[in-house]
């Protein structure tokens, strides 16, 4: 990032009128002034403008200026890969603005707008930005005085390495709510099995109870087979009888038939012989013929009545005859009746078999209905398709656990890769040698002759005297500040190897003036003029010291004010 114009306007002290600094104008210039005119006011509005942060410890409102109270303006141009941009924010009224080649970066597409500034444009945080471009006595918190968790995210962004860390944060949220779901699908399928348990278990009691009634149709069934085969025996028998009792009602008629026949012939007979009777007791009786009144002889008349005696005589025999057969039929009735009487029994006991027959069929063919009802599914298939239904649903959040539990083995592995030990650990160790070479080089060009050593804790170790062992803390106020630009070259230095951030601005607020003793400025100086920094725009913010920089910078601005408003101006 090449930083080229700054502009500001009721930003702290300064006025309604704008400010503006050509940053780009001198490759190494001195802001002087007093205590309290405003010369850390440059430092501020270029964090002001990137980050919406102040070096100083203030609210909001506290950076409008309190006289005219509104209209605080800050304007900042740079370059990045060749592309030109203006950040413009403010306060009363709230103004934030992102130009790119002149034409306003639109807000809605771009998310936070902030952090689209500094992850896609200037690929820095704040606090890399301080560790590395402005150092400043106010509120800079050096290196070496970071916990090792910040010490160590200040690496990662310096190496460009943070984004494992942001992998890290995902992977672990994404692992989170892998469990979670898995949690979720874990209890769902369990419900799923015990629902399907149930299910089957109804099913099966469904099952079995119809089992059960249709065997004990089953079982009507043959009890009525049975009932209709013995209907049917006892009807064959019947009809068979009643074979036998026809053809002895056949014998039976015909003999009916004789004896009506004998019986009409005895009666012929019979009659005849009443005739032959009349005759012979008429001439027997009478002399004189009763027609003609004339006598009748006895010669005549035994003649009439011995043919006639004789003739009554043979049908006399023909009738005993007749008489005789007639008594071999005396029984012929009672055989009738008791054939009848068998006839009507064995018809009885065929319609009694009918009935029997046609009733049990039919309650064959009610079981049957009954049986056919029982087989159709209509109660048990719906549950049926409603077990399929959780079983299909069961499958389907099985083979999402599976995909998850895949997921989680590789996040796993993803977060041992990840983690503080992993990848970063690789990287960081590789760069963690680089690192010391370059403040023990650093230091030696302060004038501060120790051995710094960073271990990949970034927990670190100094030898100092004869060999004793140090840490920062045990030097006093001007040592570690030595030690501190030290590493501040050296981050810049190893930002720029990496590519990970780098800034043509290099601004020390009040550095030299805190705890460096002579020979520590004279050192920082004949680092700042180094063909390393050829290509830097360095800004030395100082009120005690700008003589010493008159004959190797070129650019010199004085900070005062005027009517309480703060004023710059080359000198």
């Amino acid at each position: 990032m090449i930083i080229t114009k700054l502009r500001f306007r009721n930003f702290f002290s300064s006025g309604n009128a704008f400010l503006e600094i050509d940053i780009q104008k001198y490759k190494k210039s001195v802001i002087s002034g007093t205590n309290g005119e405003g010369k850390s006011t440059i430092a501020n509005a270029i964090t002001f403008a990137l980050f919406k942060k102040t070096i100083k410890k203030v609210t909001m409102g506290q950076i409008v200026n309190s006289v005219n109270g509104k209209g605080c303006v800050v304007e900042l141009e740079f370059t990045e890969l060749g592309e030109h941009y203006m950040v413009r924010r403010g306060i009363k009224p709230n103004i934030f603005e992102l130009y790119k080649g002149g034409v306003l970066v639109d807000q809605t597409l771009s998310g936070d707008y902030q952090t689209y500034l500094e992850e896609k444009i200037l690929k820095c945080s704040y606090r890399t930005f301080l560790q590395t471009s402005i150092i400043s006595i106010e509120n800079y918190t050096p290196f070496m005085s970071l916990d090792t968790k910040g010490r160590r995210e200040f690496i990662e962004d310096i190496l460009d390495i943070g984004v494992f860390s942001t992998m890290n944060t995902l992977i672990k949220s994404k692992n989170n709510k892998n469990k979670e779901e898995l949690r979720t699908l874990d209890m769902s399928v369990s419900a799923l099995k015990s629902r399907l348990v149930l299910q089957k278990g109804h099913i099966d009691e469904l099952t079995e109870k119809k089992k059960v009634g249709i065997d004990s149709l089953d079982e009507k069934i043959v009890q009525y087979r049975e009932e209709i085969e013995e209907a049917s025996s006892a009807f064959d028998d019947s009809e068979e009888i009643l074979e036998k009792i026809n053809e002895d009602r056949d014998e039976l008629t015909k003999k009916v038939k004789r004896q009506s026949a004998v019986n009409q012939l005895v009666a012929g007979l019979r009659s005849r012989i009443s005739t032959y009777q009349k005759d012979i007791d008429f001439f027997e009786k009478n002399d004189d013929c009763p027609t003609c009144r004339m006598s009748i002889t006895k010669e005549h008349v035994h003649s009439i009545t011995d043919s006639q005696i004789q003739a009554r005589d043979g049908l006399k025999g023909e009738v005993d005859t007749l008489v005789s057969e007639l008594e071999d039929y005396a029984s012929v009735g009672v055989s009738v009746s008791a054939v009848n009487q068998r006839e009507a029994s064995h018809n009885g006991k065929i319609s009694v078999a009918n009935s029997t027959i046609t009733r049990l069929n039919r309650l064959i063919s009610g079981v049957n209905a009954e049986k056919a009802a029982m087989q159709v599914d209509d109660d048990i298939q719906p549950k049926r398709d409603a077990m399929v239904k959780d079983a299909k649903e069961a499958l389907k959040l099985r083979e999402r656990q599976l995909v998850l539990q895949d997921e989680q083995r590789y996040n796993t592995i993803m977060l041992e890769l990840f983690k503080d030990s992993g990848i970063k650990s690789k990287i960081v160790d590789q760069y963690i040698p680089i690192i010391n070479e370059h403040v023990n080089n650093y230091l030696e060009k302060l004038d501060f002759f120790v051995s710094f050593n960073l271990n990949s804790e970034f927990v670190e170790t100094i030898k100092s005297r004869h060999r004793d062992d140090f840490t920062y803390s045990s030097f006093s106020a001007g040592e570690k500040l030595r030690i501190d630009m030290a590493l501040m070259f050296t981050f810049r230095t190893l930002a720029k190897m990496r590519n990970a951030f780098s800034s043509n601005v290099l601004m020390l607020d009040e550095i030299c003036d805190a705890s460096a003793d002579s020979a520590g400025v004279e050192g920082l100086i004949s680092i700042l003029c180094s063909a390393e920094f050829s290509e830097s725009n360095i800004m030395v913010i100082s009120h005690s010291n700008k003589d010493r920089f008159e004959e190797r910078f070129d650019g010199f601005y004085d900070v005062y004010k005027r009517d309480g408003f703060t004023c710059l101006k080359e000198s």
